[in-house]
């Protein structure tokens, strides 16, 4: 099982790109830190960055 940790940086930038399937294809796991989450301007809906 793949696991990873996520900053901003990847999925801001994946986001950009529209590919932030990228993540869930590469990974089983995908942890996002509660730091980043709570972020202000950093929404995650549905599985999507915005």
């Amino acid at each position: 099982m793949r696991k990873v940790v996520v900053n901003t940086t990847p999925l801001i930038a994946l986001s950009h790109v529209g590919q932030l399937e990228l993540l869930k294809r590469m990974y089983d796991e995908i942890t996002i830190p509660a730091g980043v989450i709570s972020l202000p301007g950093f929404f995650i809906c549905a599985g999507k960055v915005m």
